[in-house]
């Protein structure tokens, strides 16, 4: 067996057993799935059949028991058509992740699959005319005049979905983990490498390895993420309310850390946000109208959160944002964008209530602050304003 069978059985290998180990590691019902879900375990076991695939091209490469160039040209055929198949299916899985639509991705299913027939139409003409590869003589594959034209349709469907969905990303005020990326540069790369230095197999384990990434996001996504509002949930708001309020004492500096939060002569603080009269549109509106509002709020506040700053869901109908500010009048200027915006939604007339919001704030002392009593002097901040609401409230009705 020569040097470079044996590289394609490592590399093969590993990605087989990445997928198998993804594939077996969730508990979650299959049958359950949501179609996200169930849409990434397809391609995860797509990856894996294609690592089984690649490898038997090249230990058949050179055979010469009988029907060794019958498996040749079919193993072949078949691993150009089920990488574009992939191609365009993680296309399509990128496109969901991103935007969330089922109806977009019915628009654009059937025109996103010509290049994917093109390829399966240049595979049958090359069983006549071999313009792709061909196995010769020796049963030797060899590359033929067009195989470029393959490696352009899958890289087309890689830097497709790149090009389309991250500038949106990039505009969606939402955290997300997903690592868009992460399958166009990792296998891009063996896609290049593996053009110019064939032997060598790289593509399929590079995609087992940027699925393994996702893999990771996602468990991410659903640890830290509130599924309703698209903030942080509470378990990530209180780590990070944490590390920024350990870091902003100074206590890094003692033990010698850096840190991302770490901001010179920058003052760390908090906005607690609370729904102005939430029962009222829960009981007057139904439970689905309330989560509108949850969902409106969480959106408000990503919009206007800072770059350096995160916003989570307290619990209920309580969020905070946590920010570094140069000077506290900022605090007032980000409270009057948060109402702004919910004004603007109120006059947009795009919801059946009015989302009216009251807004506490209160900034880390770092000589003896501590999270718990920063939230407390929160707590109060935002109460009292909140009592002020319902008094101008009640003199209006």
């Amino acid at each position: 067996m020569s040097e470079i069978v044996y590289a394609t059985v490592i590399a093969d290998g590993i990605g087989f057993l990445l997928m198998t180990m993804v594939y077996f590691n969730t508990t979650q019902n299959r049958k359950n799935m949501l179609f996200a879900d169930q849409f990434y375990f397809g391609l995860v076991r797509l990856i894996a059949f294609l690592c089984i695939v690649d490898l038997t091209t090249y230990l058949v490469d050179g055979a010469t028991f009988t029907g060794a160039r019958e498996v040749g040209i079919a193993t072949n055929s078949l691993l150009i058509i089920l990488t574009a198949w992939f191609a365009y299916r993680w296309t399509i899985y990128a496109d969901y992740r991103t935007h969330k639509s089922m109806r977009r991705i019915q628009m654009m299913h059937g025109l996103m699959e010509i290049p994917f027939w093109f390829a399966s139409l240049l595979v049958g003409f090359n069983l006549f005319n071999p313009v792709i590869f061909e196995i010769n003589e020796n049963n030797v594959y060899e590359r033929g005049v067009i195989f470029y034209v393959i490696w352009v349709i899958d890289f087309f469907y890689l830097f497709f979905s790149v090009v389309t969905n991250y500038v949106d990303m990039k505009k969606s005020s939402n955290y997300q983990f997903f690592s868009l990326s992460i399958v166009f540069f990792t296998t891009g790369i063996a896609f290049i490498v593996q053009f110019f230095m064939y032997g060598v197999s790289l593509i399929y384990v590079s995609f087992a390895i940027a699925f393994v990434e996702i893999y990771f996001d996602l468990q991410n996504e659903t640890s830290y993420i509130d599924p309703l509002s698209k903030v942080f949930n509470r378990q990530y708001l209180g780590n990070y309310l944490s590390d920024a309020c350990y870091i902003s004492s100074g206590a890094n500096k003692v033990i010698g850390l850096k840190n991302k939060h770490s901001k010179e002569n920058m003052i760390f603080a908090c906005l607690l946000l609370d729904v102005d009269h939430f029962k009222q549109i829960n009981d007057n509106y139904g439970h689905l109208t309330g989560d509108k509002a949850i969902a409106d709020i969480g959106r408000i506040l990503l919009e206007c959160a800072p770059k350096d700053g995160i916003c989570g869901r307290y619990g209920g109908d309580e969020f905070v944002m946590a920010l570094f500010v140069k000077d506290v009048s900022e605090l007032d200027k980000m409270k009057e964008r948060i109402q702004k915006k919910c004004q603007e939604l109120n006059d947009s007339g795009e919801n059946s209530f009015k989302l009216e919001v009251s807004i506490g704030s209160a900034v880390f002392r770092k000589e003896d602050d501590t999270v718990e009593s920063l939230f407390c002097r929160l707590d109060e901040a935002m109460y009292e304003v909140k009592k002020n609401n319902r008094k101008k409230y009640e003199e209006k009705v």
